[in-house]
């Protein structure tokens, strides 16, 4: 894998003809073509899921715990995101969702085209490789918000009751996530971390602290990071490396 949130992983495949299997995996493994319209077969656990061409920019999920197989006609480039079955299980648990039948499933698995989730995985698989660069903070907003789409358009669990108005976080718990974030620049400083000073689940922290800010936790801390580095840049003194290193960039700005 090219990295990780200690929840999402990813790779890249660039597919030769012919066919690729792989053993079932405690994740569920979103799979969505970057590049190429190709005539792909696809079984999971030996039933056919589809036979045709598949056309740019479509997804598939193959579900946790499903041994997926696929013959592929022509060269196709993809891309696979992992989530784990837990996290997104544990998601929909946050929201207070309920599950219409038995357990939380994934449900027409087949390729089709969903904007919203591949930018969503475009995103995260840039982001997970360069974890220490762009932050904690980034790819798991990005994690978060892919598992409610998958949980809203590809799964059998739903709200259980029409979602209820709520306002921003309450001014003690906004002034310790602040405070955490602020006093430690340099530290790789997670969502949970920040839930859990204020007292609230990562879901709805996410949502109250924009609410209260007018912008993401991440960003709310990118522009932190940013005004810092502009004052210790003033200093002569410091490097560039200096800099970014006291402010919690890998790397030189």
């Amino acid at each position: 894998m090219a990295g990780g949130t200690g929840r999402c992983q990813r790779d890249q495949i660039d597919a030769s003809p012919g066919e690729v299997c792989g053993p079932p995996s405690n994740a569920h493994i979103l799979s969505f073509i970057l590049r190429g319209e190709a005539r792909h077969r696809l079984w999971f656990d030996d039933h056919a899921i589809t036979d045709g061409v598949l056309p740019d920019r479509s997804v598939a999920i193959v579900p946790a715990g499903i041994r997926p197989r696929a013959v592929s006609v022509e060269p196709i480039l993809l891309t696979h995101v992992y989530l784990p079955h837990s996290y997104l299980s544990g998601k929909a648990a946050e929201l207070g969702w309920h599950r219409r039948a038995g357990s939380l499933e994934i449900i027409n698995p087949d390729y089709r085209p969903d904007e919203a989730l591949i930018s969503l995985c475009q995103c995260l698989s840039a982001a997970l490789p360069a974890i220490d660069t762009l932050g904690r903070l980034y790819a798991e907003s990005l994690a978060a918000a892919l598992a409610l789409r998958l949980l809203q358009n590809w799964s059998n669990v739903a709200p259980s009751a029409a979602p209820c108005v709520r306002g921003g976080l309450a001014p003690w718990q906004l002034r310790r996530a602040c405070d955490m974030m602020e006093s430690q620049p340099d530290q790789d400083i997670g969502l949970e971390m920040l839930a859990s000073v204020a007292g609230v689940s990562p879901s709805h922290f996410s949502r109250a602290f924009k609410q209260s800010t007018g912008v993401p936790p991440f960003r709310w801390l990118l522009g932190r990071k940013v005004i810092r580095a502009k004052q210790l840049l003033l200093d002569p003194h410091k490097s560039l490396a200096e800099v970014a290193l006291a402010v919690g960039f890998a790397a030189q700005p």
